[in-house]
């Protein structure tokens, strides 16, 4: 089990106080990678994120990784179009590779550290598919082993965070539809498994759907398009399923 940490010596607060405003800043401004060193000296000094510093690390990862992976299509497309030579073009796939990678692992390495940390069932879950999320990413990116370490990993977090979720959670919260959502598209994209997929994604839409109105319009606004990817998903497998099964 995860053993609890000792309080963050006053001594070390202002700097993480310092910060995380710092990463606030950062996030404004658009320096997403900044913005995620910041949040590291808040979490190598053991301390928790708040909820402002949970959103800046939320935005900020998205960015850096989306980043990253404009920079291996390009890449791609560069090598598509003959441009250098064969060992160039493989020069920059590298590249590319290594900085998705990159960002993968640090996100998994912070998200991992504020786990143990994390003082709520909602910051467990979080930080659970955050984990899963860029393992998940990063099993698509990552060769040989790595691979097979990564996407395991992945679907064992998000089975892990779906456990915390239950009972605890409403099952039509943004953040437990969300992990539905990529729980779903994990075992679609990584094992192959559809039907499992399809399962785990018509059981979200069934719970999400027989659970009370949400009476936050805000919160309706978020988890809509999240319902709506699922309901596509579910469509299209369904179609895969059936394709196969001809």
């Amino acid at each position: 089990g995860r053993v609890a940490q000792a309080p963050v010596p006053a001594s070390a607060r202002p700097c993480a106080a310092i910060a995380s405003a710092r990463a606030a800043e950062a996030e404004r401004e658009g320096r997403h990678a900044d913005a995620l060193q910041h949040l590291r000296v808040v979490a190598d000094g053991g301390g928790e994120f708040t909820l402002k510093d949970r959103y800046v690390f939320s935005v900020s990862c998205k960015q850096v990784f989306s980043a990253a992976r404009e920079r291996w299509r390009a890449a791609e497309a560069l090598g598509t179009a003959g441009a250098g030579t064969a060992e160039q073009a493989e020069l920059r796939r590298m590249q590319a590779r290594e900085q998705l990678l990159e960002a993968c692992c640090v996100a998994i390495c912070i998200s991992e550290g504020q786990l143990r940390v994390t003082s709520s069932v909602e910051g467990q879950v979080f930080y659970l598919k955050s984990m899963a999320d860029y393992l998940r990413y990063k099993a698509l990116w990552a060769q040989d082993a790595a691979k097979h370490i990564a996407k395991c990993k992945s679907r064992d977090c998000y089975a892990e965070a779906m456990a915390s979720a239950r009972g605890n959670i409403p099952s039509s919260h943004p953040l437990r539809v969300g992990l539905l959502l990529n729980y779903a598209v994990c075992m679609y994209d990584l094992f192959a498994d559809i039907g499992e997929a399809i399962a785990i994604a018509e059981g979200a839409l069934v719970d999400a759907r027989a659970a009370p109105a949400r009476p936050c319009e805000a919160a309706y606004i978020e988890v809509a398009p999240l319902v709506a990817a699922l309901s596509e998903n579910v469509r299209e497998w369904k179609l895969v399923l059936a394709s196969q099964q001809a």
